[in-house]
């Protein structure tokens, strides 16, 4: 039985990498993978349902220290994974000069940011494969290694699974309007943009209906904004909400708004695709380009351009016609190009190339120290 070690930071029950990992974890199950989880940092509202299907291990009451780092690594060799996923964890990235030789240690780079890619960068010698869901998003990560290694970049896009996500038979109340916002509710998903685009929006399209999911530090402002407006009775929020919840909103939803200002690939899109709702979503050159087929499965717009929100969404509404058949479109593209089983696929192809690596001996703690050394040394001469 093949063996995976899934290393995040915390396991959450909404956000892109929450989805990312509830869709590979139960699909390698499926499989027949042995799974398990390592949440590093927090424990996150998400743990204990994980727990109750994979074995999952937490490490978030350790303080941060090379010890912690110690026994990340002890408890990698202890269950001796073919595969480690590294998402996002510094701390597991950390310990790949301890880890037994054999292991894959295979890092996603999850997020358009320097911070990730910097985390990604770790011990680039190290790492057995990047997995980047988007081309922009590996195209940006090269100047973080060297060029050598350039050739170990894969580019997989994220994974729906079509069993959760999937259109309804009907929208539930066709008198209303239903608009969807999902994401971390901040700046960097545009999540301050939505009173100035959903006010303009209810100028000219009454019935119109915005529902949040989601939580963050904009939440008590925006909520504040809709009542100072006075359209307090024609949002909802909803906070955080399990993938089935989500998928159940999505169904009865006409479309998603999202001017967001970085993504790593935009996994909600797609989910929000699976489920027939047409997507408005920011332009982001080489990552949502490459969801989104403007005029055809949605729409795309320049970030933070809010009239360009608004005309976007005036286009659907009130034509019948094209929101069936873009609803239709965004569905059969993303369930063609973005199912859990194509990741999953390819994934397993990836797990099983020839393990091309110079360096991958298992590091002594004082070879680590010197390793560790090494590589702050090469970071700041970059």
């Amino acid at each position: 039985m093949s063996r995976i070690l899934l290393a995040v930071t915390e396991i959450n029950r909404i956000g892109g990498m929450a989805s990312h990992l509830y869709t590979v974890s139960s699909e390698l199950k499926s499989r027949g993978w042995e799974v398990h989880c390592v949440a590093t940092n927090t424990r996150g509202d998400y743990f204990d349902e994980m727990n109750k299907v994979y074995t999952c291990y937490d490490m978030s009451s350790v303080s941060l220290s090379p010890k912690k780092v110690f026994m990340a690594a002890d408890l990698a060799n202890s269950i001796v994974p073919d595969v480690i996923l590294a998402n996002n964890c510094a701390l597991m990235q950390y310990a790949f000069p301890l880890i037994d030789p054999e292991v894959k240690p295979v890092s996603v780079l999850h997020s358009d940011d320097s911070r990730f890619y910097a985390i990604a960068a770790l011990f680039p010698e190290r790492v057995f494969r990047w997995i980047s869901p988007a081309v922009g998003v590996a195209d940006r990560f090269h100047k973080f290694i060297d060029e050598h290694l350039h050739r170990r970049i894969r580019v997989i896009p994220h994974g729906v699974n079509r069993n959760l996500f999937f259109p309804g038979k009907t929208k539930m109340d066709p008198s209303a309007f239903q608009i969807l916002f999902v994401g971390f509710l901040g700046e960097t998903k545009g999540a301050d943009l939505l009173p100035d685009i959903f006010e303009k929006i209810t100028t000219t399209i009454p019935n119109a209906f915005l529902t949040i999911l989601g939580d963050g530090p904009l939440r008590a402002s925006l909520n504040a904004e809709f009542e100072k407006r006075g359209l307090q009775n024609k949002i909802l929020f909803r906070g955080t909400t399990s993938p089935d919840q989500t998928a159940e909103i999505m169904r009865t939803s006409h479309v998603l708004v999202l001017p967001t200002n970085i993504e790593g690939f935009g996994i909600v899109i797609v989910e929000a695709m699976m489920c027939g709702v047409v997507p408005v979503v920011s332009c982001l050159p080489g990552i949502t380009d490459q969801l989104v087929q403007q005029d055809e499965t949605g729409f795309l717009v320049p970030p933070k351009d809010v009239n360009g929100f608004v005309e976007a969404v005036k286009k659907i509404h009130g034509n019948n016609n094209r929101l069936h058949a873009m609803s239709l479109n965004a569905f059969k593209v993303a369930a063609e190009k973005f199912s859990h089983e194509t990741m999953v696929d390819r994934y397993e192809s990836l797990f099983t190339e020839p393990d091309d690596r110079n360096c991958k001996g298992k590091k002594s703690l004082s070879g680590w120290y010197l390793e560790t050394a090494v590589q702050f040394l090469r970071k700041r001469m970059r």
